[in-house]
């Protein structure tokens, strides 16, 4: 046994350099890809075959009924990750791109589809919103972790090797010598599930513990990452108002189209689920006038018949909302109090047509069967009103990006 690791010393730590400096290849053959670190909660855009790097898309379809707001919504979201990524001998870039559509009507029309301290709020009777955007990810290589880790791979290759039949025993160790980077991984895999195979019979136990070779040494995760993301929303939607008229006291109706358009620009700082984002969004929106009684004036004797309502047409709202969120997800550890993790999101909005300011922090910790976080409890305050405003809410699965 020393003889053979007296005769099967490692490369110099140029040698693994220079492989290091040459990572596209490794990073294509050794398993799940950059992005896995960059946005977990994205995982499930991408699909659950870690060895597949090519395009990838899902259509998602939700239904929710979010208590804050009283709506119910359906959407649809279409995610692509190009297969494309960009690598450099310092580190890596790659793109996803989402477009959703989401359609969407109130549980209670006295509610405005705003959020909990009401800035800017929509009312509707029904909505459609469309949605762009760009999460665009940037790994820079730890090269001094990834020399680490080869040298590691090496050394559990030739221990495997050690353990192949005679025959085959100095071709295997002589592999695991002069091979580097995902060739070197990929040799480690190969002989470990021979190794499970001969030992257990079992296929898929086998190809298992290839795969597990693999992403224990993803050299992507050894890569320092930042994250950026921008994108815009559109909204429309219709309205239906019943008023009277305040000269003939008839009563009528009209229809308003509500609508919006919403930039925003984020940044994640670190691989943690983290991110800074801001926004900025103009609205035009309709609220029926103020409600009153209406009498006719009496002839004679007679009785009159009074009308009770919004009197007049339904007033116009514009507003120009600028906003500052954090959000950020925390593991917790040991299951704490029963709870997988909790989700912060605290947002300060701006109206410059008003005046009007306050901030918002929902916290969440209730998740569903998928262990998606969906609802809280969530506080507000608003410069107007002066009040804190505190209540529960469950509604979509809370992102880290949007």
């Amino acid at each position: 046994m020393a003889t053979a690791h007296a005769q099967t010393m490692p490369p110099t730590n140029a040698s693994n350099l220079a492989a290091a400096a040459s990572l596209r290849e490794g990073i294509e053959r050794t398993g799940t890809g950059p992005i896995d670190d960059v946005a977990p909660d994205a995982l499930t855009i991408f699909g659950t075959d870690p060895t597949n790097n090519a395009a990838k898309s899902t259509i998602r379809a939700e239904i929710s009924a979010a208590n804050s707001d009283g709506k119910v919504s359906l959407k649809l979201a279409h995610s692509t990750l190009p297969s494309a990524t960009q690598f450099t001998t310092n580190g890596w870039n790659s793109k996803i791109n989402t477009w959703s559509v989401t359609l969407s009507a109130p549980v209670n029309k006295t509610n405005s589809n705003s959020d909990i301290i009401g800035i800017g709020g929509v009312p509707f009777d029904f909505s459609a919103k469309f949605g762009f955007s760009r999460l665009r990810s940037y790994g820079e290589y730890n090269t001094e972790a990834i020399i680490q880790g080869f040298e590691t791979a090496r050394q559990s290759c030739l221990e495997v090797a050690m353990r192949v039949p005679d025959m085959e025993r100095m071709r295997e160790i002589t592999a695991c010598q002069n091979s580097t980077g995902g060739d070197l991984v990929d040799k480690l895999a190969e002989l470990t599930q021979k190794e499970v195979k001969s030992r257990t019979g079992d296929d898929m136990q086998a190809a298992a513990a290839a795969q597990a070779i693999r992403v224990e040494f993803d050299i992507a995760r050894n890569s320092d990452v930042h994250s950026r993301t921008w994108g815009f929303e559109g909204f429309v939607g219709y309205n239906k108002f019943d008023f009277l008229d305040a000269s003939s006291i008839a009563s009528k109706n009209t229809t308003k189209v509500p609508w919006s358009a919403k930039a925003f620009l984020g940044f994640a700082p670190t691989a943690s689920a983290f991110l800074i984002l801001g926004s900025i969004e103009y609205r035009k929106s309709y609220t029926s006038a103020t409600a009153g009684t209406l009498c006719p004036v009496p002839s004679g004797g007679t009785v009159v018949t009074c009308s009770t309502g919004a009197i007049g047409d339904p007033k116009e709202k514009e507003s120009l909302l600028t906003s500052l969120e954090l959000r950020r997800q925390y593991v917790l550890p040991d299951n704490f109090l029963g709870l997988g993790s909790i989700a912060i999101r605290p947002r300060v909005i701006y109206d410059t047509k008003t005046d009007v300011y306050g901030f918002d922090f929902p916290l969440l910790f209730a998740a569903d069967e998928k262990k998606n976080l969906i609802g809280g409890v969530r506080l507000g305050w608003q410069s107007d009103a002066h009040d804190f405003i505190a209540g529960l809410f469950v509604g979509a699965p809370f992102s880290i990006f949007p």
